[in-house]
């Protein structure tokens, strides 16, 4: 009865971008980027024991943390296929279970908040509980294994309760994060030593915003570490028949003096799920320059930097179930 217990998921999108970047180092100062992409997934999840589950999934876009989108018009070269997720699940208890391997964030975020770019999958170890109104996790993930210094790490813990207020739900959680051997050294993905001179802003391109020391792209390490403290509210409501979401993030890097702070706002009005359902929504956020690590800031505002500010404007329609046509 093996087929009962291995269940099939997966995902296409097709997406379209353009970038407008006014701040160029091109002979024209200024930059605009066309781009069409795809993203595609597939993974299953096999139920081992009563209370176990194996999770599997592939997905495009190589070896980059923070995207599954392949860019087209590569002269049409075969695409890149990773491992997204690999997974073991034990659920100790009703209210516990223990997830370990290459999996999805633990963290419950609220709304469309872009603090953490939803395609970066943690590897390392997390306990979880769920019990009435009550949930939380606490975990620790390998940022970088060297064999010459002391691993680079990233650990936190999340508390939070989902309270029912009348017709409605409120969510409030905090969030407490921590990177270890991280200030000093050179956490980045995709950052091979190279003679490029350090910016007039202590910034090198794969630190994605953060402050950096050194001369040069090849020595410049973190000047921060980063210990921050999350708060995070959600409140779901229905106006006539249309769900709403409102919901606000802040964050707090205890280390630096100054830009440490972050925080975003926004609503969310509608779902497109069902068959002509709709969507739309509103948020702006703002990031200071060493309120959180770059390496796992939302890819998709503000170039995937910190020390951007601005607004999303979304919209979505399914004209079918399990078809859906999305603005943002």
């Amino acid at each position: 009865d093996w087929a009962g217990k291995v269940s099939l998921k997966g995902d296409l999108r097709y997406r379209y971008e353009m970038i407008e970047d006014d701040l160029s180092n091109s002979s024209s100062n200024h930059d605009v980027r066309y781009r069409d992409r795809i993203r595609a997934r597939l993974g299953l999840d096999a139920k081992v024991l009563d209370n176990l589950k194996i999770g599997l999934q592939l997905a495009t876009g190589g070896d980059d943390p923070r995207s599954s989108n392949q860019t087209l018009g590569t002269f049409n070269a075969r695409k890149a296929i990773g491992l997204d997720l690999a997974y073991f699940d034990w659920k100790y208890a009703e209210w516990g279970n223990l997830v370990g391997g290459k999996m999805k964030n633990p963290v419950v975020r609220p709304g469309q908040s872009l603090f953490y770019d939803g395609d970066v999958n943690p590897e390392g170890l997390a306990l979880g509980f769920n019990h009435g109104m009550f949930f939380g996790s606490a975990y620790y993930f390998w940022l970088d294994e060297r064999s010459t210094a002391a691993d680079a790490m990233q650990y936190g813990a999340q508390v939070g309760t989902r309270l029912p207020i009348g017709g409605s739900n409120l969510m409030l959680a905090v969030h407490y994060s921590q990177l270890a051997k991280a200030q000093g050294y050179r956490p980045f993905w995709n950052c091979a030593a190279s003679t490029a001179a350090i910016g007039s802003n202590r910034t090198i391109g794969c630190a994605n915003g953060n402050t950096v020391v050194g001369i040069d792209q090849g020595s410049a390490t973190l000047a921060y570490d980063f210990k921050i403290l999350e708060l995070a509210a959600e409140w779901n409501m229905t106006v006539g028949s249309l769900p709403l979401q409102l919901w606000g993030n802040w964050a707090k890097n205890q280390d630096p003096d100054d830009l440490n702070t972050a925080w975003g706002a926004g609503l969310m009005l509608g779902k497109a799920s069902d068959r002509r359902s709709w969507e739309v929504g509103a948020a702006y956020q703002q990031i200071e320059k060493d309120a959180l690590f770059g390496q796992l800031v939302d890819s998709d505002f503000a170039d995937g930097k910190t020390d951007g500010k601005g607004w999303v404007l979304r919209a979505g329609y399914a004209p079918q179930k399990n078809w859906t046509l999305n603005a943002t």
